[in-house]
């Protein structure tokens, strides 16, 4: 409960200081990424949205931690599907509906993240062990040096990684708003992928904990070696399932799921169409055809204008009948 007590009082200020710093160095955290001008009061409207749900973040992150510590990962699991319903309703009521844009998305991330939130406090102050008194909240030096000897380790490792994406951010925004797009739907794609590691490191940790204040060191070499087999099947598998288009200033490359990779020239496009006959917003299969045959699939292509802004060729968007472009 202790525990407990310190770490709802370091979250509470470094979710206030880190929204106050992130506020304040908005447009020089934007002109250190080098933001295209024509989304750079977008970027900033977003970042500004992201700052201020620093806190419920942290809440939140933090209680889940104390919901798995205790070995309850349901709950975050619930609260991570209702604020993904909540989202995506929000995303279209409020992009689609209302047109907000930008902005719209953000609030709706913003609620999404606040309904998560609230859902693991209501679940966490409902448990017998998170239920503290005034005692528990005195100032215990002690305390807070054996929990930063966790979480300074993992900090550290966060802001190298961190730094090193900065640095490649820079250098992809200075390429151009489609460029970014492209690699930021493609991370998107990746993120998807990446829950699974996360979700079997998180349970993982909390294994070995409950199991090693247990005392039950057989039990987690054997947990160990059942995760160990597991990651190597994964990562066969995410090799196995590589698939990369990058976009250039002249040509594409496409790297199929099978087979070898593709170089298409944007001036020899005859004709797009869609792998299907699904349209709207939403990822979709965009074929490229050149002399009369598909000669690539894109997967997973958010919007054609990511596409059309490179084959400036193409001076209309039409569909006919059968969802070719015309």
């Amino acid at each position: 409960k202790e525990v407990l007590a310190a770490g709802v009082e370091f979250v509470l200020a470094a979710g206030f200081l880190l929204t106050l710093f992130t506020c304040l160095s908005l447009d020089f955290v934007l002109e250190l990424l080098h933001i295209p001008e024509n989304i750079y009061e977008d970027a900033r409207l977003y970042l500004w949205y992201a700052s201020v749900s620093i806190p419920i973040g942290l809440i939140y992150n933090m209680t889940c931690a104390f919901l798995r510590a205790v070995g309850n990962s349901g709950g975050p699991f619930a609260a991570v599907v209702l604020s993904t319903l909540i989202n995506v309703s929000l995303d279209l009521y409020f992009i689609v509906g209302l047109r907000w844009g930008v902005c719209g998305a953000a609030r709706a991330t913003l609620i999404a993240q606040t309904s998560a939130a609230v859902f693991v406090l209501f679940l966490a102050v409902r448990h017998e062990l998170f239920q503290t008194t005034r005692k528990n909240w005195k100032y215990n030096p002690g305390i807070l040096r054996e929990t930063a000897g966790l979480w300074i380790p993992m900090f550290f490792n966060s802001i190298a990684i961190s730094a090193g994406g900065v640095i490649v951010q820079r250098y992809i925004n200075s390429s151009g708003a489609i460029v970014a797009a492209g690699i930021d739907a493609g991370e998107k794609i990746y993120c998807l992928l990446e829950t699974v590691e996360k979700a079997v490191c998180s349970a993982i940790s909390v294994f070995v904990g409950q199991n090693l204040g247990a005392m039950k060191i057989a039990r987690i070499r054997k947990g160990m070696k059942s995760m160990t087999v597991f990651a190597f099947l994964f990562a066969a598998w995410l090799a196995l399932c590589r698939h990369q288009v990058a976009l250039f200033e002249d040509h594409m490359v496409v790297t199929p799921l099978v087979g070898r990779r593709v170089l298409v020239r944007y001036s020899d496009v005859d004709r797009l169409s869609w792998g299907g006959v699904r349209h709207g917003t939403g990822y979709r299969n965009l074929r490229v055809g050149v002399g009369g045959a598909y000669v690539a699939t894109l997967l997973g292509v958010m919007d054609i204008e990511q596409i059309m802004l490179h084959l400036d060729r193409f001076d209309a968007i039409e569909y006919g009948p059968d969802g070719t472009l015309v």
